[in-house]
């Protein structure tokens, strides 16, 4: 994901992204968040761009691309213990999947406008499991053998069948 910001006040500032999932507590109406980026700052600019990120698509939205996720911007307070918030705004994946380019809103703590986020590249790349190789029709063939004799010796006197030395033993001779 690359992206563009442009939502700080006049003094140039230290800003930066914080990225978290949305997630329903126990009760229904209570939101709780979960960080899952936190980006680089961006030293003494009031237009910061950000560096490319990625992040896995299950720690960003828990595979559900209708998933709210929360966008905010945040400033180092210098002199002070809390960073300055600038701005929020609150989409899905499907949604960003569908609106590179565009310019989202920042709202700040009074629901006032506080500046833009543009997402400049956001994509999904797929990496499929071991699983869905198998579900598209991929074979794999696997052989496996134990031995039970009681013939290998010690693998530490150099005398066992499974001893590697640069003089191929009986099993690799047999292979």
């Amino acid at each position: 994901m690359q992206y563009f910001m442009n939502c700080c006040r006049q003094a140039p500032d230290c800003p930066y992204l914080v990225i978290e999932r949305e997630m329903h507590a126990d009760d229904e109406h209570k939101i709780m968040t979960e960080k899952v980026y936190e980006s680089e700052r961006c030293e003494n600019t009031v237009e910061p761009s950000f560096n490319l990120i990625k992040i896995n698509f299950l720690r960003l939205c828990q595979g559900d691309t209708k998933a709210p996720i929360r966008f905010s911007v945040w400033s180092d307070n210098i002199g002070s213990r809390a960073d300055l918030f600038y701005g929020k705004f609150t989409s899905t994946l499907e949604s960003l999947l569908s609106n590179v380019g565009k310019e989202h809103q920042l709202l700040d703590e009074k629901m006032r406008h506080a500046g833009v986020l543009r997402f400049n590249k956001f994509e999904q790349i797929a990496k499929p499991n071991f699983i869905e190789y198998l579900q598209k029709g991929w074979y794999v063939n696997m052989s496996v053998a134990i031995d039970f004799t009681s013939s290998n010796k010690d693998q530490v006197t150099g005398k066992s069948r499974h001893d590697i030395t640069d003089t191929p033993n009986q099993y690799e001779v047999a292979i």
